[in-house]
């Protein structure tokens, strides 16, 4: 069998990485980021992802990134622009269906929580 190979256009909204598209060309996602899109956002990359088939496991690299806010930081970040390489497994930095919640966002869903119940027992007792 042989692998499969894809390339997705991630986008960073907030402080989360975002895909905004997946090519199955290299050069059509590589003209996609380079483009007008890279305008739009403070940080964009290209991911290679491969499945190889007999391992049962993606591997996937970044062939492209761009960060504008980066590019404002100074010397010290003159790679902005460069290819970065190296093959790793999921990197972490896209969350995935199914993967836990931080504990930050789990305390912030708490304390909503106990506020709402909290306001509503309030109101059933005529408090408010």
């Amino acid at each position: 069998m042989t692998a499969t190979v894809s390339y997705e256009i991630h986008v960073m909204r907030g402080a989360r990485w975002v895909t905004s598209g997946i090519y199955q060309d290299k050069n059509d996602a590589l003209r996609e980021a380079r483009g007008p899109m890279r305008k739009r956002y403070l940080s964009i990359r290209v991911i290679e992802e491969i499945f190889d088939p007999e391992r049962d496991r993606f591997v996937t690299r970044t062939i492209y990134r761009d960060s504008a806010q980066a590019a404002t930081c100074g010397p010290q970040n003159k790679s902005a622009n460069r290819p970065a390489g190296g093959a790793i497994a999921m990197d972490g930095a896209m969350p995935r269906d199914g993967e836990p919640m931080t504990a930050a966002a789990m305390t912030l869903l708490s304390v909503s929580g106990f506020i709402l119940v909290a306001i509503a027992a309030l109101f059933w007792l005529g408090a408010v």
